[in-house]
């Protein structure tokens, strides 16, 4: 067994550790990938170079950002805001959520942008309404990658590229279009499934009228302007998001938004190392060529008409741990006319939406920066890793799923009809 075939069990390790165990993901990850990136052969520098740095940068900004506005109480402030705005009716909720995320990530901010954004709030309004953070990390992140793949968003541009490397023909519209519906479809059984327009019991109903504690002060009104003004160059500029978040959290800093470092151990340390060093292990099994042993085993599907199926679980268990855009797009769309040649025919086109959205649904999972992003802003330690292994569990489930569901969309006559892979 070579270092390729090792690495990918050391992912599922990982997967089934952070899903069964208490034990801490984000120093196991790390320490398992050092070893095999020696074996793989890997130098010092292409070690340190598998650590994503700028997923780091990017996710210790973001949360700084609103860690200090949750820690000053204005993210509260927000949620009541956001509470008025749909008349305490939990049953607008989800559907308004997911729309707003979509909405964001289709203007071009992106999906993490846009799960960021939205999250923090979400998160404090749904113990508010009685609904599960389960329901609202769904609607939050599904809504976020539905808009994923827009013509100007991030992830749009970069899987354009790719599929034109690859020599794919696609359309830049039924591309945003067929992820936008797949995403729709799950987020709308999820809510069906678990009644979304219904509070838990025990819920006390609320006051119109705000409380004592939630009237709003200077400190209150500094730092809304400061994440209006961030949110605002996030949708209007193409400036990295690192550098904006950053710059607004200094600037709330600056104006003594929150006493002293309370908001310092409030950080989700442990999430984003957990989300860094999975990141790191994958890189570091794709560098050992675990990529191409996922790969070969497109080419033993039997029937071509079974690839979009087969070759989205495949994408999505990828996924789990590793980065859609940074890892599983770049890895397997270029591949695509040659896995179709290998296996005997096939649709090309469709295999690489199959890709596209597979990767995008498992992206749920809090391994993946959106899916740990939603997990971070739950209010109590309790409650993030409760919520912590049901995404978990959601993203497993979704490379089942989401074969499934790619397979009904671009590998039956209903794909056809629907002109998804025109």
């Amino acid at each position: 067994m070579g270092p390729d075939a090792v690495g990918c069990a050391a992912l599922a390790l990982v997967v089934l550790a952070g899903c069964a165990t208490r034990l801490n993901v984000s120093l196991l990850a790390p320490a398992l990938a050092v070893p095999l990136a020696l074996w793989a052969g890997l130098s010092a520098a292409e070690v340190t170079a598998a650590f994503p740095w700028l997923l780091f940068a990017r996710l210790a900004a973001v949360t700084a950002l609103f860690t200090i506005a949750l820690t000053n109480g204005t993210l509260e402030r927000f949620a009541w805001l956001a509470l008025r705005a749909i008349r305490f009716r939990s049953a607008l909720a989800g559907p308004l959520v997911f729309l707003a995320s979509m909405a964001l990530a289709s203007s071009g901010s992106g999906n993490f942008a846009a799960t960021a954004m939205l999250a923090p709030v979400a998160m404090a309004v749904a113990p508010r309404l009685g609904l599960s953070a389960f329901l609202m990390s769904v609607m939050v992140a599904y809504g976020a990658t539905a808009g994923a793949f827009s013509p100007i968003a991030p992830t749009g541009l970069v899987a354009r590229a790719l599929l034109v490397r690859g020599d794919v023909p696609h359309n830049a519209w039924t591309l945003y279009f067929s992820s936008l519906i797949a995403h729709l479809l799950v987020a709308s059984a999820v809510y069906v499934a678990m009644r979304g327009w219904r509070s838990r019991p025990g819920v006390a109903a609320v006051s119109d009228s705000p409380p004592a504690d939630l009237i709003w002060t200077t400190v209150h009104h500094r730092t809304a302007a400061v994440l209006a003004a961030f949110l605002l160059v996030t949708l209007l500029a193409r400036l990295p998001l690192e550098w904006m978040a950053t710059g607004a959290a200094m600037s709330l800093l600056f104006l003594r938004a929150v006493k002293g470092a309370d908001w310092i151990p409030r950080m989700p340390w442990r999430l984003i190392g957990l989300v860094c060093g999975v990141s790191m292990l994958a890189e570091v099994v794709r560098q050992a060529g675990g990529m191409a042993l996922f790969g070969r085993l497109f080419a033993a599907i039997p029937d071509p008409q079974w690839l979009p199926g087969g070759i989205a679980f495949v994408s999505g268990l990828v996924s789990v741990t590793a980065s859609s855009i940074g890892v599983v797009l770049p890895a397997f769309l270029p591949a695509v006319t040659d896995i179709v040649r290998a296996a005997g025919g096939g649709d090309v086109t469709a295999i690489a939406y199959s890709i596209n959205v597979s990767a995008h649904l498992v992206d749920i999972s809090p391994l993946s920066p959106v899916g740990a992003v939603c997990v971070a802003y739950v209010p109590t330690a309790d409650g993030r890793q409760r919520l912590f292994r049901r995404l978990i569990r959601m993203g497993l489930a979704m490379c089942f799923i989401g074969a499934a569901l790619c397979q009904l969309l671009f590998g039956s006559p209903l794909g056809a009809w629907l002109h998804l892979t025109r």
